[in-house]
């Protein structure tokens, strides 16, 4: 659940269950907190994950687990990402060499994946440092999955914080969010984490991103190479592609309500005062007094065309 100024995101989770298998259980973890639509109690625990700087040797994000009991609450630890090189070496020694060939396939994918209207702001906008904030929101809600499997809680609740965030950040997470639960079919946090490192990983390739925390992240976590950085680069293009042909989420679907990627970050990223973009208005028409002028001007061209025509061939001699 999103809130109508994109400040936070709110995620239910009733335990290793769902709603097919067990709705009562479900059902439990349904009602969402104070301040979003429809607020009511807390579940039985809630984890909140916000911004905590943008330092890139600190944590990038933090993350409370706060018990219902009112104890205090306890500082959760995750896994701290390192970036792979996207480029390719051609020799070895050699400074990194840009994938253009590459990156310009992955792009036109990309593009089909996340829809027209979306890559035309996340393209130009994308920085390395982006893709660092959705990794370790991913290790974020990996580690609350594995905290709450370790325990006895049922039904629990995740607050991520999208305020203090780059806009094109801010409104990707939210669209990666509403996306994800439009194509529910895992337990939510795990599909989630999963689908935050594929956009970030998608996001660099298909840009001019030198390397990518999200890669770092996907390789340590499928156990693919023991350190990350030298994977080789036919394997690690080949996991990029894969990724990418992965990522279905749907561009729009029945019941959406909330706006497209791309007006929402217009509207953040505006501003005060000034106008969005729109669409090519049409000319306005011209003043009565101006267009009679006009006409009177083209009558007197006209005239004087007839009288300085040039003579044809006939009139010579005369």
């Amino acid at each position: 659940m999103i809130d109508a100024a994109y400040s936070r995101i709110q995620i239910d989770v009733a335990g290793p269950t769902c709603r097919q298998c067990d709705p009562a259980a479900f059902d439990r973890a349904e009602e969402p907190e104070p301040g979003l639509p429809g607020g009511a109690d807390r579940p039985e625990r809630v984890f909140k994950v916000w911004l905590a700087s943008q330092d890139r040797a600190a944590s990038r994000v933090e993350i409370r687990d706060i018990p219902v009991e009112g104890q205090v609450a306890r500082r959760v630890e995750y896994r701290p990402t390192v970036r792979v090189n996207l480029s390719q070496v051609a020799e070895q020694g050699q400074e990194p060499v840009p994938v253009v060939g590459r990156r310009a396939s992955w792009a036109n994918d990309v593009e089909a994946k996340l829809g027209t209207g979306a890559w035309r702001v996340v393209r130009p906008a994308w920085q390395e440092e982006h893709c660092d904030l959705l990794a370790a929101l991913a290790e974020a809600l990996d580690q609350i999955w594995m905290t709450v499997r370790a325990g006895a809680s049922l039904a629990y609740r995740v607050v991520v914080r999208l305020q203090g965030l780059p806009e094109i950040v801010n409104v990707l997470v939210a669209e990666i969010v509403a996306r994800s639960a439009a194509e529910y079919y895992r337990p939510p946090l795990p599909t989630l984490a999963d689908h935050v490192r594929q956009v970030g990983v998608a996001a660099c390739a298909a840009t001019n991103t030198r390397a990518c925390a999200s890669l770092g992240a996907t390789v340590e976590r499928l156990g693919i190479a023991a350190v990350p950085e030298q994977l080789p680069s036919a394997a690690k293009h080949e996991l990029v592609q894969r990724l990418i042909d992965e990522l279905n989420l749907p561009v729009s679907w029945a019941g959406r309500t909330m706006p497209a990627l791309e007006d929402t970050f217009w509207l953040m990223v505006a501003p005060d005062g000034q106008a969005l973009p729109q669409a090519e208005q049409p000319p306005r028409p011209i003043p009565e007094g101006r267009l009679e002028s006009t006409r009177e001007r083209i009558q007197e061209t006209r005239n004087l065309d007839t009288v300085t025509r040039p003579l044809t061939f006939g009139d010579v001699g005369g």
